[in-house]
C-alpha cells in the first residue's frame, strides 16, 4: 500500500505538467500498471504526449521531456572532473531533454555523447 500521483483535472496533449496539476491517491502499488510513475518530481515539467483524464495512474510513456537541446543547435559541452572544468562549443546531432544523453560533433569532426543539464548546455563527467 502507498501513495501515487494522479492528475487532479484533465491534461491536454502538449501541455506541461505543473505541481498543481497533481493530486495524491492511496492504493495497492502492486496492482498499478507497469511503468507507473510514483514520484511527482518525475512528472512535473514533463509534457503530455496525449490528452490524459484525471484520477488515473500516470505512466512513463504518457510523457516526454521538454527539449532543452534541438538537433543542429550550437551547444556548450563541459568536461568536469574533481579539480577542473573545461567547456567547448559543438553541434548537437539530436534533440534532448533534461538528463538525456545526446551526441555532439565538434568542429574537428570528433563526436562525443554528453548529458543535457540545461538549455544548450551538456556535460561529460570524468
Amino acid at each position: 500500500m502507498g501513495d501515487y500521483p494522479v492528475l487532479a483535472a484533465p491534461l491536454a496533449a502538449g501541455e506541461t505538467v505543473r505541481r498543481d496539476h497533481l493530486a495524491s491517491r492511496s492504493g495497492n502499488l502492486a496492482e498499478l500498471p507497469n511503468r507507473t510513475l510514483l514520484d511527482p518530481d518525475e512528472i512535473v515539467g514533463q509534457v503530455a504526449t496525449r490528452a490524459l483524464p484525471p484520477g488515473q495512474p500516470l505512466q512513463a510513456h504518457q510523457f516526454r521531456s521538454l527539449p532543452l537541446v534541438e538537433r543542429n543547435q550550437r551547444v556548450v559541452v563541459e568536461a568536469r572532473g574533481a579539480a577542473f572544468r573545461i567547456s567547448r562549443e559543438g553541434q548537437a546531432l539530436e534533440p534532448g531533454g533534461l538528463g538525456d544523453r545526446v551526441r555532439v560533433r565538434f568542429d574537428n569532426r570528433e563526436v562525443v555523447t554528453a548529458e543535457v543539464v540545461g538549455e544548450g548546455v551538456l556535460v561529460v563527467d570524468f
